[in-house]
Order: structure tokens, then C-alpha cells, then sequence
């Protein structure tokens, strides 16, 4: 492929042939941004959780409660 094909390619539309109306892509794009921020949601609450508090790699080391 020469570099002027890649290029008239990357201009050309994306004509994914599809059963559903515009409405239904909507909708279905609307739910799984609402999906995409819940998992966000809980992947950034996760990350804050202390794991050694659950259970500490090594006990001897850790503070007595």
C-alpha cells in the first residue's frame, strides 16, 4: 500500500453495516459510557484501598493493632 492510499483510506467513512437505528446506537453508546464510569469508579476506589491492612505480606513486620 502506497502512502497515497493510506491517506485517501483515512479520510474515507466508516460504513459499518448495522441492523439498528440511530436511536438504539445512541442509547446503546449512552449505556456504555454510564458502564465505562462505574468500572473507572471502582477501579479508582480500589486503588486507594490499603492491602496491608487485609492481609500483610509479612506478619512479623507489620504494627500490632
Amino acid at each position: 500500500m502506497s502512502i497515497e492510499d493510506a491517506r485517501k483510506r483515512r479520510g474515507a467513512p466508516l460504513d459499518t453495516p448495522s441492523g439498528l437505528g440511530s436511536n438504539a446506537t445512541k442509547d446503546i453508546s449512552a449505556a456504555l459510557t454510564v458502564l465505562l464510569a462505574d468500572v473507572f469508579a471502582l477501579y479508582v476506589k480500589n486503588q486507594e484501598l490499603p492491602l496491608a491492612h487485609i492481609r500483610p505480606a509479612f506478619p512479623g513486620l507489620s504494627p500490632a493493632p
